[in-house]
């Protein structure tokens, strides 16, 4: 038996409900959603059905598509509100539909206009009489004409826009907003229309006065226009000022906020003789704006593995409540959300943390997540401009980055560029890293001026600001919580791992105790040579540290040019750690000069893989009888956490 369904896109549902594609996407993974599935020149696309959406979605459609109502009254498992709305449209209405073909829109306007003139039965009676229909049809006409003024004097006008003022005029200042509402519910949007609104309430006015009145209003009627025609989302876009935020009144280290950077000049590879470009993956602090990371990638895209090494180094300094992107937004994806959780209720939980938030829910910190549709602040941008003025004024050559305003010097630029890379006239790699710490470092000690009016140098602020209050994760943590984590069967008492496009191979002695074929955990440092990485094999509860990763050579390079990418990696490797190396002694070197003589941590989290070893379990806490005087959000979700498991 052929079943009955009306289909509708993901852009339609996304209009009736008001949520995103990505939400519509988790919706038809979860089932909410009944939908079949099509093939066109895009590939697999959804359609969803009409009766598995809220009931008033269904109305609002149904409303909008009089094309389908035939088509949807044979929809089983349609709602009872959007079956009573196409019962009640469907019914033979033989008065109304001729009337809808016989009497214009003007029409109608003028038996408002007349009846209003002196409401009452004769007056309505005569105008029925005069346009051939039914006196009760003058009324319905004349209430739905208030209703609809009404509700877009309410919603249109008030809540969407700032207050309306008008110019001294001799009409009163609510028959001028009944008059904009009538023209914004009227078909076209005709000033016509409220014009002759206002002349039907008695007063005298031309319809050039009228339209004065609507351009001299605060905000001039055009704007409502525009406002209403293309929807609040894009008033707010145009309308709503930049905002400010004074983000030195936060916590220094509260907020991190990351963005990559790529440098405007070449370098050079003596060991490599190869000419390439550095790009930066920076996190700074918010409050003080000091940059508290940065970690280079040298001749090829920065991967995930940089954003890690880069926000691992920025934790040894302190753990951060909240972390942000380049636009200003929370960073909500999966892996540092999970990150805030793990981190700032205090503890490690070493396994699936997903099967943990459903055992113990009360363990997820909320989040607040940013406002969509508003414009976005990005506290990072002003960092990393004030970073770039520095870096030119260095004098380094193999300057590249293209002038569009100015043809002729460009094409300066590109000149002096190509002539450079020929003679090879370019900073090594090895300058070049050493004048950007330089210039991160000359960031850091320099006053600035902020937007809401303070002076002050980024380092002394931050430092002194975290005196008495560091929250750190030894080096061996930050392993376990930043390296990535892969599930591998044992081949040849080795694993294969695929990072970015090339295929590590890792081993143990203590491999060859396994037979093929058992899988292993094992976690990784993504850089070459992957120091520090680690095996774990599964107990029949849990994973158990097993013995550390070492890296097979053998298989990691690409068999036609073997010394050639072994060294390049050894080489990046080399100077990825040189660098970040530099960037702690800065951080040293601010401590000593701002006066920072005491830098003990408060409170450090217990050695999580000693832990495991001796088989204590996988939540790990901090000791919070130390520490009772001291209040903040991390102590409050730990008190909350130990009275749960009775700690």
């Amino acid at each position: 038996m052929r079943e009955f369904e009306v289909w509708l896109s993901r852009a339609e549902v996304q209009e009736l409900l008001g949520i995103s594609q990505q939400a519509i996407s988790k919706a038809i993974q979860k089932g909410k959603f009944k939908v079949q599935e099509i093939y066109g020149n895009g590939g697999r696309q959804y359609r969803i059905a009409l009766s598995s959406l809220p009931a008033d979605a269904q109305v609002r459609y149904l409303q909008a598509h009089p094309e389908v109502w035939q088509e949807a009254l044979k929809i089983k498992e349609l709602s009872e509100e959007a079956r009573a709305f196409l019962i009640k449209k469907t019914l033979p209405q033989k008065e109304e539909n001729e009337i809808s073909v016989r009497v214009a829109t003007m029409d109608r306007a003028w038996a408002i206009k007349e009846y209003l003139q002196n409401p009452c039965y004769e007056t309505a009676k005569r105008i029925a009489e005069e346009l051939k229909v039914h006196v009760s049809t003058i009324y319905r006409w004349i209430k739905k004409a208030e209703e609809e003024a009404e509700r877009i004097r309410m919603m249109k006008l008030e809540k969407q826009t700032v207050p309306i003022k008008f110019p001294r005029t001799s009409v009163s200042e609510d028959v001028l907003i009944e008059s904009l509402s009538i023209i914004l519910s009227s078909h076209g949007k005709r000033i016509i229309n409220g014009w002759q609104y206002v002349v039907n309430k008695g007063y005298d006015i031309s319809y050039s006065q009228y339209t004065r009145i609507l351009n001299k209003m605060t905000p001039p009627f055009s704007k409502i226009l525009e406002y209403h025609r293309s929807g609040r989302i894009s008033a707010l876009l145009t309308e709503t000022p930049k905002i400010i935020r004074a983000w030195s009144e936060l916590p220094v280290m509260h907020t991190l906020v990351g963005d990559q950077h790529y440098l405007d000049y070449y370098m050079y590879s003596p060991e490599l003789d190869e000419v390439v470009k550095v790009q930066l993956y920076i996190w700074a602090d918010c409050s003080s704006r000091y940059f508290v990371s940065c970690v280079p990638s040298i001749g090829e895209q920065y991967t995930q593995w940089h954003v890690q090494v880069s926000l691992a180094e920025a934790f040894r300094i302190h753990v951060p409540s909240e972390i942000y992107t380049d636009w200003g937004k929370q960073e909500n994806s999966k892996m540092t959300a999970e990150f805030i959780d793990r981190l700032a209720s205090g503890k490690i939980y070493l396994g699936d943390w997903d099967d943990f938030l459903e055992k113990y829910p009360e363990a997820k910190i909320a989040r607040k997540r940013s406002t969509p549709g508003v414009p976005p602040v990005k506290p990072i941008e002003n960092m990393i401009r004030r970073f770039t003025e520095f870096l030119n004024q260095e004098g380094l050559t193999g300057y590249a980055k293209r002038d569009l305003k100015d043809p002729f010097r460009n094409k300066q630029i590109q000149e002096l560029l190509k002539a450079q890379i020929k003679k090879k006239d370019l900073p090594t790699v090895e300058e070049g890293l050493k004048v950007i710490a330089n210039v991160i470092e000359k960031c850091n000690i320099t006053e600035i001026k902020t937007k809401e009016g303070k002076r002050f140098i980024p380092a002394e602020f931050l430092w002194k600001g975290l005196e008495g209050r560091r929250v750190v994760i030894g080096d061996d943590e930050i392993a376990m919580i930043f390296f990535p984590a892969f599930v591998r069967k044992v081949r040849n008492a080795s694993v294969q791992v695929k990072l970015g496009t090339k295929t590590v191979v890792f081993t143990a002695k203590e491999l060859t105790w396994l037979r093929d074929g058992e899988e292993v955990m094992i976690k990784v440092n993504p850089f070459p040579p992957h120091e520090g990485s680690m095996f774990f094999r599964w107990n029949g509860s849990d994973w158990e540290f097993l013995a550390p990763a070492t890296v097979w050579i053998g298989h990691r390079v690409h068999p036609q040019d073997q010394e050639k990418l072994a060294k390049a990696m050894e080489v990046k490797n080399h100077y990825l750690k040189q660098f970040v190396l530099a960037i702690r002694e800065i951080h040293e070197r601010a401590k000593n000069t701002f006066g920072v003589v005491e830098d003990k941590p408060i409170r450090k989290l217990t050695s999580a893989i000693k832990h495991k070893q001796e088989g204590m379990g996988d939540l790990i806490f901090l000791d919070i009888k130390k520490f009772k005087n001291i209040r903040d959000k991390n102590w409050e979700a730990l008190e909350k956490l130990a009275e749960f498991y009775n700690y």
